[in-house]
């Protein structure tokens, strides 16, 4: 790692990077091989050599870094700069191999083991048709089973041929009425699966799998209630088993 200067600096040439620029917080530092293919960092019409300390206070002109403003470094909060440095990555030549033509085929092939086929396709519902319906996830947060959230869409779906025209309103979380588009057909809600992320779809069962989204202050759906029974069930024992153990010796002495 190469830590000697020299430093990325600002127009007015500080280093330093912290929010009074009176400290060299912060820095980027590459190892010998970045810092061979070092090269100056360019925004707009103005050069730095050696990087730049983003400092919105001092840079001009402005319009460069929109939609930053000048005021934006000195924010509210606001205790460390950008530090910026450009290194020069080696582009590989392009590959020269080409591969041979391919030999026009029938598209359509019956036989799943025929041979000397370039591109064929054995059953027709193994590929999408041209209009499929698509379909993504949106993200809740705290209790799926609280008043409010159970009926918000965890599934979305929405046709592909849809032209962004159609519009439908919804009701928030916080009870707000919103505008979106396209019309989303909702295939499965918080309550029911939580927050997912992953999605993938088995075309044989038409199901959409989705994977649980792991985060703070997301909860899972109808098997989070399941866990949380078990934990309660686990702590109840453990109560259950100190309370076992404190009076068991109690009875052994007054037996004695």
């Amino acid at each position: 790692m190469i830590t000697a200067g020299p430093y990325p600096a600002d127009k007015n040439g500080n280093e330093n990077t912290n929010a009074s620029r009176a400290k060299p917080y912060d820095a980027v530092y590459p190892d010998a091989d970045l810092n061979a293919i070092r090269t100056p960092v360019r925004i707009g019409n103005n050069s730095f050599a050696n990087g730049t300390v983003v400092d919105t206070r001092v840079y001009t002109p402005i319009t460069d870094l929109a939609p930053a403003q000048t005021s934006s470094s000195a924010a509210s909060n606001m205790q460390h700069m950008a530090v910026v440095r450009d290194f020069a990555l080696p582009v590989p030549a392009p590959a020269t191999e080409r591969l041979p033509p391919a030999t026009p085929q029938t598209p359509g092939v019956s036989d799943p083991n025929a041979t000397g086929v370039t591109f064929g396709i054995v059953n027709p519902n193994d590929y999408s048709g041209p209009a499929p319906d698509l379909f993504t996830s949106r993200f809740s947060y705290g209790d799926s089973q609280a008043k409010g959230t159970t009926g918000l869409a965890a599934i979305v779906s929405f046709p592909y041929t849809n032209n962004g025209l159609s519009v439908a309103t919804y009701t928030g979380i916080n009870g707000q009425k919103y505008t979106q588009q396209p019309v989303p057909t909702t295939l499965a809600t918080v309550n029911q699966v939580g927050s997912v992320y992953g999605l993938v779809r088995q075309a044989s069962s038409n199901t959409i799998y989705a994977g649980a989204f792991v985060r703070r202050h997301v909860a899972h759906g109808q098997i989070q209630h399941e866990l949380d029974r078990i934990k309660q069930a686990v702590h109840d024992a453990k109560r259950t088993l100190r309370e076992v153990s404190t009076r068991m010796p109690q009875a052994m002495r007054r037996v004695a």
